[in-house]
């Protein structure tokens, strides 16, 4: 979106959806370092929030989220999902079934699955189809968000879903799955076509007038296409089936899709491709692993640090900032113009904002009861009081800086704006 649509858009979209910890919404700036930086968890129900509102802002701006989700977007979810941090724990039960796999497309459309259970605590991934026939393979995959198959999820797990599966290939250094398309939608018409006129009527659903579907059980339907599920319970419900496919006059893409279903209790997306006949000896291997590491450094790539720097400037832009002055002469700590310290504990806080800026995060007591600069007499310093009261100082004048433990004989600073530091003669 920052990219797309620019700064005043973005911040117009996500100040209607603030971050709320402790029952108490996080400031705007604090709101996306928490989002950017990973400072925390992020609710399933809020990414759904935020989904539903991404689809009423680009319908306003004449856009839809089959438009708004491209391949760029996967390059840049590719940096993280190829982070140190998450590809450990699959790269060691991945890299040898790739490599001795005939077909690794069957090896990436299982792992599809997994992938889907972790990002949902509590989901449910499944395969209830899969068919080979004359060398090609279709498959169907499906995801209950929250593990029963009752969750109205946004199209979030459409579209994005499924492009991701079509690209997943790609970054491994296959080619994409030939075949990928939605079968069953969680969506409801209505919340897709919005200001379209529709309306059921004796189980026909119709749209300005004109038949478009029918109105079908659910699990008549899934048995009609040979679904088995073995994880995911299922209740029956209605759904709607189209029966040809429905273009907005207006975005002139198309919105409902010819043999799908709506307002389905998951999401399903069918996946074809052809058979991979095993690999000859002779033949060279293809290398995942190099494919993996290239995508480890995307997080550098000059698409990714451009959009970075224009997260930074979103921040200038909307966080506050405290400008701490120290001068040496009186001892005093100023804070935006104003005296806040002076003494022992200004210098002490000198000490940790000038570690601050040459990127120190964490703090050893003992490094400041054997400064001289500090005490005199380090037996006789009192730090640990001192510092008390500092921390105390520091929550009532200035909250956005905390000093806190973190283990014995350290603390750390954190910072929840932008800080401008002098230090003068």
């Amino acid at each position: 979106m920052l990219e797309r649509f620019g700064i005043p858009e973005f911040r117009r979209f996500w100040r209607t959806l603030p971050i709320i910890l402790g029952g108490k919404p996080l400031a705007e700036a604090a709101g996306y370092r928490y989002l950017w930086e990973e400072q925390g968890p992020i609710h399933l129900h809020f990414i759904e929030e935020v989904n539903s509102c991404l689809h009423d802002f680009l319908f306003d701006k004449g856009m839809s989220h089959y438009q708004f989700y491209d391949e760029g977007h996967f390059r840049f979810k590719q940096g993280g999902m190829w982070s140190a941090r998450e590809s450990l724990g699959w790269i060691k039960s991945l890299l040898p079934k790739l490599y001795t796999d005939p077909d690794p497309k069957m090896t990436i459309l299982r792992l599809v699955c997994e992938w889907g259970q972790r990002a949902a605590p509590g989901a449910a991934c499944e395969l209830p189809y899969i068919r080979i026939e004359a060398g090609w393979v279709n498959a169907i995959y499906s995801f209950a968000p929250n593990g029963n198959a009752d969750f109205r999820s946004p199209f979030l797990f459409s579209r994005s879903t499924l492009l991701g599966m079509q690209l997943f290939p790609k970054f491994l250094g296959l080619t994409p799955f030939e075949e990928t398309h939605v079968v069953a939608d969680c969506l409801h018409p209505n919340d897709i076509l919005k200001n379209t006129e529709w309306e059921i009527s004796e189980g026909v659903f119709f749209i300005a007038g004109e038949r478009y579907g029918a109105v079908v059980p659910f699990l008549g339907w899934a048995k009609s296409m040979d679904l088995q599920f073995n994880k995911t319970p299922i209740p029956e419900r209605e759904v709607i089936l189209i029966e040809k496919d429905f273009y907005c006059p207006r975005l002139k893409i198309k919105l409902l899709a010819k043999a799908c279903v709506y307002d389905a209790p998951l999401f399903l997306a069918k996946v074809g491709f052809p058979r991979i006949q095993k690999v000859q000896n002779d033949e060279p291997s293809q290398d995942y692993l190099a494919n993996i590491l290239e995508g480890l450094s995307l997080d550098a790539s000059p698409e990714w640090l451009e959009l970075e720097q224009k997260y930074h400037v979103v921040l200038q832009q909307v966080e506050e900032k405290l400008s701490f002055e120290y001068r040496r002469s009186s001892q005093l700590m100023l804070l935006n113009g104003k005296t806040l310290m002076a003494g022992v504990p200004a210098m002490i806080l000198r000490k940790i904002l000038s570690g601050w800026n040459n990127g120190q995060k964490l703090f050893d007591f003992r490094a400041f009861k054997h400064d001289p600069e500090i005490f005199a007499d380090s037996k006789r310093s009192s730090f640990e009081t001192r510092w008390n009261r500092l921390r105390e100082k520091l929550i009532a004048e200035s909250p956005q800086l905390k000093i806190e433990k973190s283990g014995k004989g350290e603390f750390s600073l954190t910072v929840a704006c932008r800080i401008e530091f002098l230090d003068l003669e």
